[in-house]
């Protein structure tokens, strides 16, 4: 609702708040009636909140509407009555709010009924919860990030496809799977039948998947940010042979090892060396780096095991350069297991075949490997917020919703 005369507008509820609700004025009614109550809820639970925060949070609201506190208000006290804030058609906060939030439930179980049967597989992958309560979850963090139907710019998008002939689990977005499919005919320009023997080189891809980024150790814990595999738009090819190496200890412990900095560049971008000709010289240095990694572990790591099995780790090995590969491994134990060290010491961290790599670079695809704080030799991505747009450019944090309905 916009004020007749702009010379003496009045003092907005925080309108930068909100997204596809009127911002709210103080001196509006609607600011204090139901109404207006309605909508901050029905905003907020499409940013995910919780029905008893809302409804104890919309009960203060109008309590603050209706008397200022004092200290001897219920609104000062822990545990008050909210069917006692009733307004006069006597819909309280409480039934109000979950009226809300049923009819909002059963909205987005629609929405989520009608997605491709492979799509809703996608988010049966959490085991503590239904892949329905999954998706009504984490529409929540796709709305916040400024979607406002998630369902239509996502999920409906993904399609089932294909790598050098090997089913995509999850499928890709359609912007991706468009992108990829000049993958098989520039590698057959290069030389005839490349992409049959790649394919018979590689096992496993993985795509969509509606999750969170990995956090790393170290790393500053803010609100989770959304994976480009949670928008189709990234795959992973042989994670076992593959692994993401992001964790601190890791990379430290990594580094002492075998002289390799995991958390820094391998090749610095530069006007002028090709995409192409950077990409071939982060495989080369990767592929050193696995090397050095397996000849560390085939020396290092069966007296490790043993020490392990037998609970002798902590004890003295009688030679200082063993006991300092010990702790080294001990360090990385913490973020990878046994069997991982195991497969590394067989297979490397490094599978992925030069061409491939150069191919997807010259396609424009972002290789992990070429990350500047980590390195994610099994991803290939192109970043979601660029191809796929969010509705709103600021994102719409729920923490603030909550401030503004009542702190």
């Amino acid at each position: 609702m916009k004020p007749k005369d702009k010379r003496a507008r009045p003092r907005l509820l925080n309108p930068a708040a909100f997204h596809l609700v009127d911002a709210l004025h103080l001196d509006d009614p609607l600011a204090t009636s139901l109404e207006g109550d309605r909508v901050l809820v029905e905003e907020a639970l499409r940013r995910g909140a919780g029905e008893l925060d809302l409804a104890q949070r919309v009960a203060r609201r109008r309590e603050r509407a209706l008397s200022p506190p004092t200290a001897s208000s219920a609104f000062g006290r822990r545990g008050f009555g909210l069917e006692r804030l009733r307004p006069p058609d006597g819909i309280g906060p409480a039934s109000m709010v979950w009226e809300a939030a049923s009819a909002y439930r059963e909205t987005v179980r629609q929405e989520f009924t009608a997605l491709p049967d492979h799509v809703r597989a996608s988010f049966a992958f959490d085991k503590k919860r239904s892949a329905f309560d999954y998706y009504l979850g984490i529409r929540a963090a796709y709305y916040q990030a400024g979607y406002d139907d998630s369902a239509a710019d996502v999920f409906q998008r993904i399609k089932p496809a294909k790598l050098l002939g090997h089913d995509i689990i999850g499928g890709v977005h359609e912007v991706f799977a468009e992108q990829l499919a000049g993958l098989d005919r520039l590698l057959d320009s290069w030389s005839p039948g490349l992409p049959e023997r790649i394919g018979k080189e590689i096992h496993q891809v993985g795509g969509f998947v509606p999750r969170y980024i990995a956090p790393k150790q170290g790393e500053h814990r803010g609100a989770p940010v959304l994976s480009n595999h949670g928008f189709g738009m990234a795959i992973d090819i042989d994670p076992g042979k593959n692994p993401h190496i992001k964790d601190r200890d890791v990379i430290e412990g990594l580094k002492e090892a075998i002289g390799y900095d995991f958390g820094a560049t391998l090749a610095q971008s530069s006007r002028d060396i090709p995409d192409v000709d950077r990409i071939a010289q982060i495989h080369l240095r990767a592929q050193d780096a696995s090397r050095r990694l397996q000849s560390w572990l085939q020396q290092y790591l069966p007296m490790y095991r043993e020490a392990e099995r037998t609970g002798s780790i902590r004890s003295s090995f009688g030679d200082p350069e063993i006991e300092r590969n010990m702790r080294l491994l001990q360090r990385i134990r913490r973020f990878h297991s046994l069997a991982d060290l195991e497969s590394w010491a067989k297979h490397g961290i490094q599978s992925i075949p030069l061409y491939l790599a150069a191919a997807m670079a010259q396609l424009k695809f972002r290789w992990g490997a070429a990350y500047d704080h980590s390195k994610d030799v099994m991803h290939f991505e192109i970043e979601a917020r660029e191809r796929i747009p969010p509705d709103s450019k600021k994102p719409r944090p729920l923490d603030e919703l909550l401030r503004v309905i009542a702190p």
